[in-house]
């Protein structure tokens, strides 16, 4: 603090010195008191002070004020009041000015000038209340001359707040200002005139009168030049020499404000002064708000010409009531204007080109009758040199205080080299067979290729614009909108409706299946999806027509596996039904001998019974079979199988002449199955094979059959005949449907065969033996041990 203190006394002191001479040259030309001058200095340099030094410069405006004060009139009491008065009224209006007119930047705007004028004519009320009052309570001012000293006093003060403060203020701002050797040449004119038109009006020069003639509003125009041309500190500054010369003028009696006593004649001045200054000054201050103002907007326009350049894009301005086209530089190249060429809106309809003019024509009028809004639009224009180019013109419409279109602003881009692109991918699109289809995130429509007018039934322009939903079915709607959305929360590329039926509807309102791929493109205007659609209704025909026709394949196949299912019916029921009637007869011949017992009878009814119960089995076995029904299953001893086996082929091997052996393996455990479909399995294969060796001498047919397991436990059967066996390369073949080496067999039995072991979780087999003959084997798994628990 004492280092700023001293640092700062050496201005105190310099300003209380320049306060003190000031001082004492106001009070040279005080008539009315000795300490009340109508022309009064340091009240405007004590102001500029505070403002520019800050409040810590009060003390030497103390100072000064006292010794000026207590080396002229009064005692120290008065001098330390008029002292205080004159500290207090440039503290006050130090105050005023930085807390309502932005302190050293007052004179930056009108409203600040106008704003420190009032805070000077409102501060300098304190030094006359102050000083005047104290010289009159102390005798030495008369009570009854105390207003006409404190107009004095308060005028002197006022208007050297209002001449001197801006001048001091303006002149410790440093100027940004470069001059040139024309502005310098126009200063000094300026000074001259100023200089010569002062001493003509208050330099005695005129011998015309004043109460004639305004003589005294020669020097304004001179100011208002001054104003006008430069800035607030060359005004201040002319302001000052003119109110120099005038006051001695008018000191000597000259000008238009000479009156019967010198106190009048400077009050006037001041007056005149004041007014003068204010006007100035304000004026001033609009001429330089007003070149900030345009200063401003040409770097404003700098930079959205730049901006806009950088953009390829060119300003417009139409004025609508005087048809008046303003552009930029830009704008006039891109459409093959002159720089310096005037402009209107018909003259830009003649560079659009004719296909489009038209249009164009429609577009303006339309903006003339309906007004505001934003507009756009996408045209052609043919240069001079013949060239075509496409426009993209964005325009917004301002409207007057009657709500009528006043102008329309907007911007122009060259959008050719989009447009070529557009064309080709047009050409691409319209060469593709499918629909191709691009929406907007907002669904609606903003592409689509020849293909989708075909398929909608659709113009390309009554497609262009409209919602994706329009080519949906009306059911089918609500639903699109929430799908459109969730694909647009995650795009990618992916059939739509996966493992749904999808439809589209057509113009007239027919419906027709189609399939749909979405392909989502990122693009700067946001994100598009493009969607192939695929008519498929003859597809969907084809699949239709070929579904009827394999359905009636299906059921010639059924018919035909019927009639095979009950020759394998016959096949196996003959086995039973024989036993029957040779029981039965047997029982006939025996009781019409009269040779038959009843235990005799009991067992051949016996036996009739087993056979037709068997031959009822194996027909339900069938039954559930064709109708898939719920197989019967439980745990079947392989042995029980084989006995009843031997049972049953008994009497045909005989007939056939074949010895028939069995051996069953004391460890070959149960499986899990149906008896009756095992059964049916060993009797196919044992008929097979008695079959087979027809041709065989009698003495060499032999049908061995083994039962056992394998090392897992497994049980293995197989059947092994002396017959010639089957062709080579056949292997596989014999199980296949319809397939038979017998002229007359069906090709049934061992497919049917083998679908039953294989549903019984086993394998059924064949092969030719080594030695000679045909070897079948059927491979079952062992039971688990949860089977019982699953019956």
């Amino acid at each position: 603090m004492q280092s700023r203190a001293f640092s700062g006394l050496p201005i105190i002191g310099l300003l209380t010195l320049v306060y003190f001479i000031a001082g004492k040259f106001g009070l040279m030309l005080a008539s009315l008191h000795a300490s009340a001058s109508p022309v009064w200095p340091p009240a405007g340099i004590a102001l500029a002070a505070l403002i520019v030094l800050g409040y810590r410069a009060w003390p030497a405006i103390f100072v000064g004020a006292f010794l000026v004060n207590v080396t002229t009139a009064g005692n120290v009491a008065t001098s330390l009041a008029v002292a205080s008065g004159n500290t207090l009224e440039a503290m006050c209006g130090a105050w005023l000015v930085n807390r309502f007119a932005g302190g050293t930047t007052v004179f930056n705007r009108p409203q600040g000038v106008f704003k420190f004028a009032l805070a000077a004519v409102v501060s300098t009320i304190i030094s006359p209340a102050f000083g005047v009052t104290s010289l009159a309570l102390a005798g030495f001012a008369d009570w009854t001359n105390y207003g006409a000293i404190w107009l004095t006093w308060w005028l002197g003060d006022t208007t050297s707040d209002l001449l001197i403060a801006p001048l001091i203020i303006l002149w410790s701002i440093a100027s940004k200002r470069r001059w040139n050797r024309r502005e310098a040449v126009e200063v000094g004119i300026l000074l001259l005139l100023l200089f010569v038109l002062s001493e003509a009006v208050f330099g005695g020069w005129l011998t015309i009168s004043a109460r004639n003639y305004p003589i005294a509003f020669i020097c304004g125009a001179i100011v208002i030049w001054t104003a006008f041309r430069f800035t607030q500190r060359e005004t201040a500054t002319g302001i000052f020499i003119l109110s120099a010369i005038a006051i001695w003028g008018t000191l000597h009696s000259f000008g238009p404000f000479a009156a019967e006593t010198e106190n009048q004649s400077l009050l006037a001045l001041q007056y005149w002064t004041a007014v003068v200054t204010i006007t100035a000054m304000a004026l001033s201050a609009g001429m330089a708000e007003h070149g900030r103002a345009e200063e401003a907007l040409r770097q404003s326009e700098a930079r959205t010409n730049l901006a806009a350049n950088a953009a390829n894009l060119g300003l417009w301005l139409w004025n609508i009531r005087d048809d008046e086209l303003w552009a930029t530089e830009k704008w006039r190249r891109l459409f093959g204007f002159a720089e310096s060429e005037p402009l209107d809106i018909g003259q830009w309809l003649q560079v659009v080109h004719p296909a489009d003019r038209e249009r164009m024509k429609q577009r303006v009028q339309h903006v003339l009758e309906h007004g505001g809004g934003e507009h756009e639009s996408e045209y052609r224009i043919t240069r001079p040199d013949g060239s075509t180019r496409w426009i993209a013109g964005y325009g917004g419409v301002e409207l007057d205080e009657r709500g009528k279109p006043a102008f329309v602003r907007g911007v122009s881009r060259d959008i050719t080299g989009r447009k070529l692109a557009e064309e080709k991918f047009q050409l691409v699109l319209d060469a593709a067979p499918n629909a191709m289809i691009m929406v907007d995130s907002a669904g609606v429509i903003t592409f689509a290729n020849a293909s989708a007018t075909t398929v909608f039934g659709y113009s390309l322009s009554e497609l262009i614009g409209r919602h994706i939903e329009t080519l949906i079915p009306e059911r089918f709607r609500d639903r699109h909108v929430g799908d459109r959305k969730g694909f647009l929360s995650e795009p990618s590329s992916r059939a739509m409706g996966a493992g749904r039926d999808l439809f589209g509807r057509r113009k007239d309102g027919s419906e027709f299946p189609v399939e749909v791929g979405l392909n989502p493109i990122h693009t700067t205007e946001g994100l598009f999806v493009l969607a192939s659609v695929i008519d498929i209704t003859a597809r969907k025909q084809a699949e239709l027509e070929n579904q009827l026709r394999n359905m009636e394949l299906a059921r010639v196949g059924r018919v035909a596996v019927m009639g095979e299912l009950a020759a394998s019916l016959a096949h196996e029921v003959n086995n039973p039904i024989g036993a029957i009637v040779a029981n039965a007869r047997a029982a006939q011949r025996s009781i019409a001998a009269g040779k038959i017992g009843t235990e005799e009878l009991t067992e051949l009814l016996t036996d009739i019974v087993a056979d037709g119960r068997r031959a009822g089995e194996v027909i339900q076995g069938i039954r559930n079979m064709v109708r898939k029904g719920k197989p019967r299953r439980a745990l079947i001893q392989i042995g029980d199988i084989i006995r009843e086996l031997l049972r049953i082929v008994h009497a045909d091997a005989i007939g056939r002449e074949i010895e028939v052996t069995a051996e069953v393996d004391s460890d070959t455990g149960p499986v899990w199955g149906d008896p009756v479909q095992i059964l049916q399995v060993l009797l196919n294969l044992a008929i097979n094979s008695f079959e087979a060796m027809t041709a065989v001498p009698s003495d060499a047919r032999r049908l061995a059959i083994h039962a056992g397991c394998d090392g897992n436990g497994d049980i293995l059967i197989s059947m092994r005949d002396s017959g010639p066996g089957f062709p080579s390369g056949m292997r596989e073949q014999l199980f296949e449907a319809f397939f038979s080496t017998k002229a007359e067999g069906t090709g049934m039995g061992l497919a049917i065969s083998r679908s039953i072991i294989k549903a019984h979780g086993g394998t059924l087999s064949g092969e030719n033996c080594d030695d000679g003959g045909a070897c079948f084997t059927v491979h079952l798994p062992r039971p688990k041990e949860d089977n019982s628990q699953a019956a």
